[in-house]
């Protein structure tokens, strides 16, 4: 920034220098009041004010005042994040101080610049610097100026990672200042210890000084103070394993921040954002954070959190099962530790290092990664990471086949995390040892353990209120349920007659669909106290802020490929805040305690309250070694054990292929999935319904199950060698879990019925070149700039979609689709209601969908494109008219997230287009995307896509169905079954890709 050094100022009469003395004491008054306003402009007009008193100061020989101006430049850098200029003020100041032989003034700055090198990694120096000050404040009965000695010698140990002997030195601080009255040396102090304690796992004293020191910055009115303290509260409720109030922090810190741009804070909030994502399940949504948090901390030349992040960085490469990126973040991060003589960095390197061993089947390397990582910690550190060290130990003897040495090393983490209320290590110790429990046939043992980890798993997530947190968080320790429902199994295995199968089928109910169905809670219960989360001014800010963001999203992935990259992080990020702030308005207005997940069903209540004589719920649970079926009537449960995860989603991927691929060119031979078909149907126990009469199939899925249309396996015939497809005996629908249909139906209940029939959108307008578009008004500007929209364009855009996650559009682009315009013309053929409405063209927008008369509809009906995002669900949805009544372009993309806002009273949604069943993949939720957003809306069923779908079989597809329950009064899921068959027997449509794409998620009756 070139603060020092320059040119000295000319000297001129004593009047002028005497005006000039004036003007500088009137700069340097001026930047202590602009210093507090914590504004970026302001803090510029400061700094600039400052250089010229200083200037003056020095050129007329007042070496004090300029000292006290240059020392003032450093703390207002130091604010805005600028620490690498900051400490070159800083150092200039100390040299003119001691010119000035004042000892306060030497003292102060001394401390100054000892703080600042001690975060830098010099404590050898700072140390030196803090000694002096230390022994000049006490020269000078200056007891302000020894208060701030007293905290520079607490951050030389601190970052020696000496905590007992830091508290000492802050607290004498602390003391000092309040003696002194001196409120924010004081708040200063709290803050500081507060760290410690909460680095000591001291929760309850942690807190306290944390609540002492933001009362303090509001009596002083500080901003920046009291942002300070939001970050510490968020990373002690990140400890607490308190993630939702621990987001609400790292959120409000951010906004007090923004104004400053203080890079230094910013990064410090993102990384503990980042930590949150990461706890709850996330690397991926973690790892932008923390990468834009490791180069704000190195442009500070901030080392030692650029390495913790370093660290973290390697972690969440780790998690997503990148190894080898994992292993050279760590090699790096490994030097980084040495250099820096931190024991702390090196031993988490360590740790991090024998995780991935283990993930490598190098357990012997593993171990003595491990335990070099515990013969490095120190007896003061932190607690849940000696917890989760000892638990690494535990889990690498277990894979030795020590099971004496893994039980007391589990014990220990045990202890130790019970010590600091870390439930979530106490949970990994508690899995430990009901693993090692079972492995010696202990199996009552290893369920009471295995519940305790459970129920400490499930008390974390019951406080989380961002629905995707509590889905990933959830899949992230999967395992434990996956092995609770296996041992239960085991149980059931021993003693066919105690239940224990019953028990396995609620545990896996209890596992499924939690999102939904506590969203679908939640949405009853924000009706009825007026709570909403998009209603706060923040959350509106950021909707609008998305949607432009979305807007231009759309303009890149036509024409402009080398921003697609830079606009979708953008769109990604707004939409993860804009869920955080609904999250947190949620939280903040109804309390976490209010946020509890309901009561899973039993089995006795799916029987007698959800399933009726003509329907049996077939309910699927995938793991390792085996897997499970559960087949529910009013007056028959039975289970089967079935083949291993791997196995049946290898036979089901082969099927999806092999049915849902393009067909092929003209005179190639198509692949003949019957055997596979075949195959998949005996992995899956279908022959279990060979004897039953059921009319209709009801089929709660799992892993990659979910893509799979159960309608095209065969059941074997009854006294033959022959079989049928499964839709030829059986309607066929689909559940996230029973409790989520449940869920639907107490929705349905509440609500009045949709005084209007029908509703259909189709044929957007989606090109330039549409005839349909106003010519004469739209002018050849808009034209050329809607252009790209077109199939040449888009198609060049294919690899970016694909390397986002992003798929459901055609191979060709956006091009038109006429067939729709023909489906929608057909449907409304079918209907005789008056208030049935087309919206075709123009018509088909973003704003009519919208709009709130379309809750006023029984059926809604989307033929369009659609675009399902995998990585970030909020971000799908299905494309409407680009351009607006006038020729201009316009958004027409109806994301998830307006889908939410959405208050429908449907009995239907129909999703005519491609890939609308699908979703992004979240253990124990299915496929969370466009279905699981219009069930939320109000919609009691939705009939989706599991591929891309060709326009003209769907369209006479679409025409029987609606034929078949408008006309012949037969439930959606019948009309469904009856469409499918009678394209079926069309020599034309006869393969499965043709009929079996659509299937219908919820309400069968």
């Amino acid at each position: 920034m070139g603060v020092v050094g320059e040119p000295a100022v000319e000297q001129g009469t004593s009047a002028q220098v005497h005006t000039d003395a004036v003007e500088a004491d009137r700069l340097l008054k001026e930047a202590q009041v602009l210093r507090r306003s914590y504004v970026r402009a302001d803090t510029d007009e400061a700094l600039a004010g400052l250089r010229r008193a200083r200037d003056f100061w020095h050129a007329s020989g007042t070496t004090l005042k300029a000292a006290l101006a240059s020392r003032l430049m450093g703390l207002l850098l130091l604010e805005a994040g600028s620490w690498p200029d900051a400490r070159e003020c800083f150092e200039q100041g100390l040299e003119w101080a001691r010119q000035s032989e004042d000892p306060s003034a030497v003292s102060r700055i001394a401390s100054d610049l000892g703080n600042l090198l001690a975060l830098l990694g010099e404590v050898t120096r700072a140390e030196a610097l803090c000694d002096e000050a230390l022994r000049l404040a006490a020269t000078s009965g200056n007891r302000e100026a020894t208060a701030r000695a007293l905290v520079c010698a607490g951050e030389v140990a601190y970052n020696r990672d000496e905590a007992a002997e830091a508290l000492a030195f802050y607290s004498r601080a602390e003391s000092v200042s309040s003696s002194t009255g001196d409120l924010r040396g004081r708040a200063e102090a709290l803050l500081l210890i507060g760290y410690v304690h909460s680095d000591r796992r001291r929760f309850a004293r942690a807190s306290s000084a944390y609540d002492l020191a933001l009362d303090l910055w509001n009596q002083l009115n500080d901003r920046r103070g009291r942002a300070l303290v939001l970050v510490a509260l968020g990373r002690l409720h990140l400890r607490l394993s308190e993630y939702q109030l621990a987001l609400n922090n790292f959120a409000e810190a951010r906004q007090l921040v923004a104004p400053i741009e203080d890079g230094v804070w910013t990064a410090s909030i993102l990384a503990g954002i980042g930590s949150v994502y990461f706890e709850t399940g996330e690397p991926d949504l973690a790892l932008p954070y923390w990468t834009e948090a490791r180069e704000l901390f190195k442009l500070a030349e901030l080392r030692v959190p650029a390495t913790e992040v370093l660290l973290s960085i390697a972690a969440a490469h780790f998690r997503s099962g990148s190894d080898g990126r994992a292993l050279t973040h760590l090699d790096e991060a490994l030097a980084l530790a040495r250099e820096l003589k931190s024991a702390r960095l090196e031993s988490d390197a360590h740790r991090l290092a024998g995780r991935v061993y283990r993930a490598q089947e190098l357990p012997e390397k593993a171990l003595e990664a491990f335990e070099l990582a515990r013969s490095l910690q120190e007896a003061d550190d932190d607690p849940r990471i000696a917890a989760e060290t000892l638990a690494d130990i535990g889990s690498a003897y277990e894979e030795l086949g020590a099971s004496g040495p893994a039980s007391e090393h589990f014990e220990l983490a045990i202890a130790r995390s019970r010590d600091v209320r870390d439930r979530i290590g106490e949970a990994r110790g508690n899995y430990g040892l009901a693993r090692l429990a079972r492995a010696r046939g202990d199996l009552h043992r290893s369920r009471e353990l295995i519940e305790r980890a459970i129920d400490l798993t499930e008390s974390v997530r019951r406080e989380v209120a961002l629905p995707a947190l509590r889905s990933s968080y959830r899949a992230s320790v999967d395992e434990y349920f996956d092995f609770y429902i296996d041992l239960l199994m085991s149980l059931h295995l021993e003693r066919p007659r105690a239940g224990h199968d019953v028990e396995a089928f609620e545990a896996s109910e209890r596992s499924r669909a939690r999102m939904l169905v506590e969203m679908l809670a939640a949405a009853e219960r924000d009706r009825e106290t007026g709570v909403e989360g998009e209603s706060t001014l923040r959350a509106e800010n950021l909707k609008r802020r998305l949607d432009a963001a979305i807007a231009e999203w759309m303009l890149a992935l036509a024409d402009r490929p080398e921003d697609l990259e830079e606009v979708s992080r953008s769109m990604s990020r707004l939409s993860l805040e804009y869920e955080r702030a609904q999250a947190e308005s949620r939280s903040l207005g109804v309390g976490l305690e209010a946020l509890g997940s309901p009561a899973p069903m039993s089995l006795a209540e799916v029987q007698t309250d959800l399933l009726d004589d003509d329907t049996v719920l077939l309910h699927y649970s995938l793991g390792e070694p085996r897997s499970f079926l559960w087949i529910v009537s009013p007056t028959r449960f039975e289970s089967h054990v079935l083949t291993s995860r791997a196995a049946i989603e290898d036979s089901a991927r082969r099927v999806y292929q092999q049915i849902a691929a393009r067909r092929s060119r003209r005179g190639a031979a198509d692949p003949d999935p019957r055997e596979s078909m075949d195959e998949l149907s005996r992995m899956l126990a279908l022959t279990a319904l060979g004897g039953m009469s059921a009319e209709r199939v009801v089929v709660v899925a799992d892993g990659f199950l979910h893509h799979l249309p159960f309608a095209v396996l065969p059941l074997p015939l009854l006294g033959s060698e022959r079989s049928m497809p499964l839709i030829s005996s059986h309607e066929i629908a689909y559940l996230p879990s029973a409790g989520a249909l449940g869920a639907l139906r107490d929705q349905a209940r509440r609500r009045e019925p949709a005084p209007r029939e029908l509703v259909v959108m189709a044929d957007p307008v989606f090109s330039a070149s549409d005839p349909r578009l106003p010519r004469l008004r739209a002018g050849p500007a808009v034209a050329s700039r809607a252009e790209p929209w077109q199939v040449t364009a888009f198609s060049r855009q294919r690899r970016a979609l694909d390397s986002m996650g992003l798929f459901g559009l055609g191979r060709g682009g956006v091009p038109r689709l006429p067939a729709t315009g023909r489906e929608a013309e057909s449907i409304m053929g079918w209907t005789t209601a008056d208030d049935s409405m087309r919206l075709v063209g123009l018509e088909a927008s973003r704003l009519r969908a919208l709009h709130p008369s379309l809750g006023e509809y029984r059926i809604l009906h989307l033929a369009t494109h659609s675009l399902v995002n995998s990585r970030h669900p909020g971000l799908s949805g299905v494309l409407l008219s680009l351009f607006d009544f006038e020729g201009k372009p316009t958004n027409g993309f109806l994301s998830l997230h307006d889908i939410y806002e959405l208050k429908l009273s449907a009995e239907l949604v129909v999703l005519s287009a491609c890939s609308t069943a699908l979703g992004k993949d979240a253990e124990g939720e299915g496929l969370v995307g466009l279905v699981h957003g219009f069930l939320l809306a109000g919609s009691e069923r939705v009939m989706a896509s599991l591929w891309e779908v060709d326009d003209d079989a769907t369209a006479a597809l679409m025409s029987t169905f609606y034929d078949e329950m408008l006309n012949r009064s037969r439930s959606p899921t019948a009309a469904m079954r009856h469409a499918q068959l009678q394209l079926m027997e069309q020599e034309r449509w006869a393969a499965p890709y043709y009929w079996a794409a659509f299937v219908s998620q919820g309400e069968w009756r």
